[in-house]
């Protein structure tokens, strides 16, 4: 089971992943829509009232953390899903015989919010607290040495428990020593008139990227830094063709 969050005004949704759809496997996938108070994503080409007033996150952290109420749908194939906020559950439903949502109205708070099936998988998001570090990550450990080759490092803005701080822009400043160079860096903000061939970026959604190219076989460290926050580094093999 696999959580993903997005929010439209007050509402919560749990859909099921591509994957299990139509397969034997149970599990849930959840999103929580972008609030109102958020500005749309702005997209060249598209008119105003054509553009996206929602996006998907993952996350229990939604930009007011006070206490307001939730609408939560889980879009899943288990017989039976269970929502809880923080140990407590908020009841279970069945599967509805058109596989419509199951809804929940929740009052919101801080902490873990869980949707367990009772064929067992279970996942729990939990809010996030004060941005403090840099994780990173990447996709690949080993690139070649290829112009065509490349490896995403993806630099987050997370508190001490290693959770994303979602509502963090913080600026990114990526470091490359040894046998690499920066191909180019995206947040996947369309309202961002960052270069793209840069060093440096605005976390969107808390996160960022750097594309990674080797420029001669050996070893690629890349480190991230942002300003009040611990940097990070990861490294990379690059390989002979």
């Amino acid at each position: 089971m696999h959580y993903k969050t997005q929010t439209q005004g007050n509402v919560l949704s749990i859909v099921e992943t591509p994957k299990l759809v139509g397969g034997n496997a149970s599990g849930a996938h959840r999103i929580r829509r972008v609030a109102p108070d958020r500005p749309a994503e702005t997209n060249p080409g598209y008119e105003g009232a054509q553009r996206p007033d929602s996006g998907a996150f993952h996350d229990w952290t939604p930009t007011g953390l006070t206490a307001h109420d939730e609408s939560v749908e889980v879009y899943s194939n288990c017989g039976e899903v269970t929502l809880s906020l923080n140990g407590k559950s908020l009841g279970a439903q069945n599967l509805p015989p058109d596989a419509a949502p199951r809804a929940w109205h929740v009052a919101f708070e801080s902490g873990a919010n869980a949707a367990a099936c009772k064929e067992g998988p279970r996942e729990e998001l939990r809010t996030a607290n004060k941005a403090s570090k840099i994780t990173l990550s990447v996709d690949r450990s080993r690139i070649r040495n290829d112009s065509d080759d490349v490896a995403y490092v993806t630099a987050s803005v997370t508190d001490d428990f290693g959770l994303i701080v979602p509502q963090s822009a913080a600026s990114m400043t990526f470091r490359i020593m040894g046998a690499g160079m920066i191909a180019a860096v995206d947040s996947a903000d369309n309202t961002s008139h960052e270069p793209f061939q840069s060093n440096s970026r605005h976390a969107y959604d808390g996160s960022c990227v750097a594309v990674i190219r080797a420029s001669v076989a050996g070893k690629i460290a890349v480190t991230a830094s942002a300003p009040g926050l611990s940097s990070a580094t990861v490294s990379i093999e690059a390989q002979s063709k």
